[in-house]
């Protein structure tokens, strides 16, 4: 699980300055990392992500890793 200050938009974690998305990398702080995936309307609670190749990729491949999880 990411640690305090981590959100998670869409199932995954990111951070949120202002109003730019940068991915979460585990052992990365928020000041190094430089991966900006999209922007954040916290108004609308809406994300739009950022259409280059390299994002949408990373973005799908992230998701398609994902395992789900049942409670116990």
């Amino acid at each position: 699980m990411p640690s305090r200050g981590v959100d998670i938009i869409d199932g995954i974690p990111v951070y949120i300055k202002g109003a730019i998305l940068y991915a979460f990398q585990s052992g990365v702080s928020l000041s190094n990392s430089n991966m900006r995936l999209g922007v954040y309307d916290t108004d609308k609670k809406l994300a739009t992500w950022d259409k280059t190749d390299i994002i949408t990729s990373w973005r799908d491949t992230y998701r398609a890793q994902l395992v789900p999880r049942s409670r116990k």
